[in-house]
């Protein structure tokens, strides 16, 4: 009886970790990309914005 308790701990441990694991791999890709939007927004490339259409 003693192993099946353990055998459902170390069953539980491993989902749990597994859910942790995927939710945080989630929210480091969702914040990676915001980032990387809000670099973009920030400090757009030369030649693609409305002020080098604009220069004399």
């Amino acid at each position: 009886m003693t192993w099946i308790i353990i055998f459902v701990i170390i069953i539980f441990t491993g989902l749990l970790a597994g859910v942790l694991f995927f939710s945080w791999n989630r929210q480091s890709r969702m914040i990676k990309d915001e980032l990387s939007e809000a670099k973009k927004s920030a400090f757009p490339e030369s030649g693609s914005g409305p002020d080098e259409q604009n220069k004399p």
